[in-house]
């Protein structure tokens, strides 16, 4: 799954807008990447990462899950990106247990919510069911 540059660039940066947390992860990646871009799937990954250390505040990753959604109906690499490198990696950290998942699963807009459902089915996790169930028993 490769990724054209500029659809990589610009949906990193894209996301990147909503948190100065999240420019600081797209900073460093490039810091450390010095003369090249740094892999796109990598750097979705880092921003699971700060999403999941409870850095980026509810309104941020409001902003975040709707521009997840707007690339997954999309299609094409700009949602293989999101849904690969952004959603996996979350989705890996809440089945790790280094997540509470029932913090974004009201912020996932029809298709992100799909691609979970469809993450769950083939890992053979609950995670969407089970932040579902756990949100609906707290109101």
């Amino acid at each position: 799954m490769d990724v054209p540059h500029s659809i990589g660039i610009s949906a990193l940066e894209k996301i990147a807008s909503h948190s100065v947390h999240l420019r600081d992860v797209l900073h460093s990646f490039q810091d450390e990447w010095l003369s090249e871009s740094p892999p796109p799937y990598v750097v979705m990954a880092g921003y699971a990462e700060m999403i999941a250390k409870g850095e980026v505040d509810h309104s941020a990753i409001a902003a975040v899950m709707n521009d997840v959604e707007c690339y997954i109906e999309g299609g094409g690499p700009g949602a293989d990106l999101v849904a690969v490198g952004f959603l996996e990696a979350l989705m890996a950290r809440v089945s790790a247990g280094r997540f509470d998942f029932r913090q974004l699963v009201e912020l996932l807009g029809p298709r992100s919510l799909e691609f979970c459902s469809a993450w769950d089915s083939f890992t053979g996790c609950s995670t969407i069911a089970d932040a579902k169930a756990s949100s609906k028993d707290a109101v």
